[in-house]
C-alpha cells in the first residue's frame, strides 16, 4: 500500500515544482504501477478546494443588509434632493437677476424718455420766451421812436457829425444804441416785477409812466429823456 504523506513530503523536499515533475512522469509512464503512482502523487499535490460557505443568511444578516441598502439609497436620495434644491435656487436667482435687469432697463428707458420730454419742453419754453422777449424789445423800440422822435433825430444827427456823414457807420451806431435802450427798459420792468411782486403788465405800466409822463407839449420839449441822453453819451 502506498503511503501518500511520505511520498508528498519526499517530493516537496526534492523540488519546488513537484506537480510539473509528476505530470511529466505521468506522461512518460510505461507501466500501470507508474501511472497509478504518478496520479496518486498529483492528487496529493493538488490543493484542496475550499469548502463552500454556507449561503444561508441569518435574520440578523438580512436585517443588516437591508439597513445598509436603505442607508446607501437614503444618502443618494438626500444628495439628489440637495442637488435639486441647489439647482432650483440657482434658477430662482437667475430669474430674479433677469427681472431686476429688465426693471432697470425699463427704468432707464423711462428716465431717458422723461429727460428727452423735459428737454423738449425746456427748449419749447425757451423758444417761446425768446420770441416773447424779441417781441417786447420791438415794442419798446416802436414806443421809443414814437414817444421820442425828436430826441432820436437829434441823436442821429449827432452821430452823423461824429462819423463825418458816414451813413453806414451812423446807422450801425444808431441801431446799437436803440437796441441797448430797449434792453434797459426790459430790465427795468423785470426788476420792478421782482421788487414789487407784481405782474409784467403792472410793471410795464409803471416804468412807461415814469419814462413817458403825460406832460404838456412845452414841458416835453424842455425836458430830455434821461435814458436816451445816457445812451447818446456812449
Amino acid at each position: 500500500m502506498i503511503n501518500y504523506n511520505k511520498l508528498t513530503n519526499t517530493h516537496l523536499t526534492m523540488t519546488s515544482n513537484p506537480q510539473r515533475k509528476w505530470l511529466k512522469k505521468l506522461r512518460n509512464a510505461s507501466t500501470e504501477e507508474q501511472t497509478k503512482k504518478a496520479e496518486a502523487m498529483l492528487k496529493a499535490l493538488r490543493p484542496l478546494k475550499p469548502k463552500k460557505k454556507d449561503t444561508k443568511e441569518s435574520d440578523e444578516d438580512v436585517f443588516n443588509e437591508a439597513q445598509k441598502y436603505n442607508k446607501e439609497h437614503f444618502k443618494d436620495k438626500q444628495d439628489k434632493e440637495a442637488k435639486d434644491k441647489a439647482e432650483k435656487k440657482r434658477s430662482l436667482e437667475k430669474a430674479r437677476l433677469k427681472c431686476a435687469l429688465l426693471d432697470k432697463h425699463k427704468k432707464d428707458k423711462d428716465e431717458q424718455i422723461n429727460s428727452q420730454k423735459e428737454l423738449k419742453e425746456c427748449h419749447e419754453q425757451y423758444k417761446k420766451e425768446e420770441g416773447l422777449l424779441h417781441q417786447r424789445l420791438k415794442d419798446h423800440e416802436s414806443t421809443l421812436k414814437v414817444k421820442q422822435c425828436d430826441k432820436l433825430t437829434i441823436l442821429h444827427d449827432s452821430i452823423m457829425m461824429e462819423t463825418n456823414n458816414n451813413k453806414k457807420k451812423t446807422k450801425k451806431i444808431y441801431n446799437k444804441i436803440i437796441k441797448h435802450q430797449t434792453k434797459v427798459i426790459e430790465m427795468a420792468i423785470r426788476e420792478y416785477m421782482d421788487d414789487h411782486k407784481v405782474t409784467y403788465e403792472e410793471a410795464h405800466g409803471s416804468i412807461y409812466s415814469n419814462m413817458f409822463p403825460p406832460l404838456v407839449e412845452e414841458v416835453v420839449e424842455a425836458r430830455p429823456l434821461q435814458l436816451l441822453d445816457n445812451c447818446a453819451k456812449l
